[in-house]
């Protein structure tokens, strides 16, 4: 997780709630590493394809971009 997004955890929350968003940030972040590398090495075992592979990677980016812009600030 880029530093930028602990920073604006720490911005946008109060500090009775920041503990909480870390540990979701943190937990969000291990969820990913112990998802990506086998769904991206089943993608490339299935399909042989390495240009499908960055193209379903993409779909996470392009999803977590979505909903990073819906998000409401204070």
């Amino acid at each position: 997780v880029p530093p930028i997004i602990m920073t604006l955890t720490a911005e946008n929350l109060p500090s009775n709630l920041a503990g909480t968003g870390f540990s979701i940030i943190t937990l969000c972040q291990n969820i990913g590493i112990t998802l990506s590398a086998p769904l991206a090495g089943y993608i490339i075992q299935t399909t042989h394809s390495l240009s499908l592979t960055f193209f379903g990677i993409s779909i996470f980016a392009f999803a977590g971009a979505v909903t990073a812009l819906t998000l409401k600030t204070k």
